[in-house]
């Protein structure tokens, strides 16, 4: 899963960035303004014709920060990004699967099964968390309603969904923990006689 970091935005003109150890250092007449840690950053967006070091921009390359100078009325400039790095056995496959009505539809499901299932969780939590805040009985229908959703799609290609949730589970067991065997017997109970 990504992890959404914050973008720099540098406003002032004339201010020059630089790299210090592994900080950004925003400097304007040989005088440092601000100084901020890259690691919490995943780009830096730079109005006015401000400069960049070399140093700051191999650095944000190798890091995947990417550097966007735009002129001081927003229009778009540049973009310093590092090197793409894609599977192209993936890219091909997934170009196949774009071609076959049948597969993407097959994938849209398995994507929108997903985000109900989620939905369904953050109901669940908001029932758990703010009982006193909400009309609990409401968001339990809700609720409900959405388990209804996720085991109709069961009902119609259950061992492919089944496996499906499986493997995109797999890596999340650990923090899953209950879950992963609540579902496991939700499924084992409802689907056994289907497979």
């Amino acid at each position: 899963m990504k992890k959404f970091l914050n973008t720099l935005f540098v406003t002032q003109p004339d201010v020059y960035m630089g790299l210090d150890e592994e900080n950004v250092s925003l400097q304007k007449e040989k005088q440092k303004l601000a100084k901020m840690p890259l690691h919490n950053l995943e780009s830096i967006v730079a109005f006015g014709y401000t400069g960049a070091s070399p140093a700051l921009m191999g650095y944000c390359a190798d890091k995947n920060i990417s550097i966007v100078f735009m002129t001081m009325t927003g229009r778009y400039l540049a973009r310093v990004v590092g090197e793409s790095r894609g599977n192209v056995v993936l890219r091909k496959k997934q170009y196949r699967i774009s071609d076959s009505n049948l597969e993407s539809a097959m994938a849209a499901r398995n994507f929108l099964i997903g985000k109900v299932y989620n939905n369904k969780w953050v109901i669940e939590r908001t029932i758990r968390d703010h009982p006193m805040r909400i009309n609990e009985e409401e968001l339990k229908a809700v609720s409900d309603n959405l388990s209804n959703i996720i085991l109709e799609s069961f009902s119609k290609y259950p061992a492919r969904t089944w496996t499906t949730i499986q493997e995109s589970i797999q890596p999340h067991q650990v923090k899953l923990g209950k879950k992963v065997n609540d579902l496991n017997r939700l499924i084992e109970c409802c689907f056994k006689d289907r497979y």
